[in-house]
């Protein structure tokens, strides 16, 4: 039968022998010449996803073409030695065994060649969790600043409220030297007797020392302002570092597991069909 130079080739990329394959029939040739085509077809898939996933990683689109290019006639070499190299005997142990590596090859280009074109066909899903991703990152990030600011609001307050109560006794003890020296509490007599002198001493000891601690609570105080400042800085540089994270191609890879895993496996499925298909031929 004469073989055409489409069917050449198709013969070519299936790595049949045209001069052994011509004095077959017919069905033989359109048989080889169509594993031939599943390999071409293989490869330009491989084109476009290499493409694709080249696009995401950089941003030349001449490096994209030229690595796509590279890939996918790796593929195509790739295929056509796994059918080149499978020759298969009268014992089915023995092609099972020769065949193994062969499909664990073929199943690991299928895994390869179908991630970018499943990121590429939920690209509006993916883009979509991405942003709510990125919503969700601000959004706790926000719930830190705000968790931050009330623990400091919080020990500030406590502060504040024990300094106070320290006033307030202060407060009560100088009321205490006056009352006694107008003879209105204590020993009911008026004058600036022992007593008053006494409790006098008291007040302007006691108002001494709150005077140190009127000194250590305004310094806590200010470091605590401080320490609120530069936290909500760096928590305010964190969301701005969040909102202008670029996500690469293993990060919608990620995501694609997450927006739709069932539909994923069964691109990947069908891929993998494809390219273990001329070895099950």
């Amino acid at each position: 039968m004469k073989i055409g130079p489409i069917n050449s080739f198709f013969l070519f990329c299936s790595g049949t022998s045209k001069d052994i394959i011509s004095k077959c029939p017919s069905f033989e040739i359109i048989k080889y010449s169509t594993i031939g085509v599943t390999i071409i077809l293989t490869s330009l898939l491989a084109l476009l996803s290499g493409f694709y996933a080249l696009s995401i990683i950089f941003d030349n689109i001449y490096i994209s073409i030229v690595g796509s290019i590279f890939w996918s006639i790796i593929i195509f070499n790739l295929d056509r030695y796994i059918v080149i190299s499978l020759r298969p005997t009268k014992s089915l142990s023995n092609n099972l065994i020769i065949s193994l590596p062969r499909f664990f090859i073929a199943i690991v280009v299928a895994v390869v060649i179908s991630k970018p074109i499943e990121i590429k066909l939920f690209e509006n899903e993916i883009n979509n969790f991405l942003e709510l991703e990125t919503l969700n990152r601000l959004e706790l990030v926000d719930k830190k600043i705000d968790q931050k600011l009330d623990e400091i609001q919080i020990r500030k307050d406590k502060i504040e409220l024990a300094f106070q109560k320290k006033v307030d006794i202060v407060n009560g003890y100088k009321e205490d030297y006056l009352c006694e020296g107008s003879g209105t509490c204590g020993t009911m007599i008026r004058g600036r007797g022992i007593e008053f002198q006494a409790r006098k001493e008291r007040w302007v000891n006691e108002s001494a020392k709150l005077n140190l601690e009127k000194i250590k609570k305004d310094s806590i105080i200010k470091s605590l302002i401080e320490y609120e400042k530069n936290m909500i800085s760096n928590l305010s540089e964190e969301k701005n570092v969040i909102k202008s994270t670029n996500y690469g191609f293993f990060d919608r890879v990620d995501a694609l597991n997450s927006v739709n895993a069932i539909a994923s496996y069964f691109i990947l499925f069908i891929f993998i069909m494809i390219e273990t298909s001329p070895m099950l031929t």
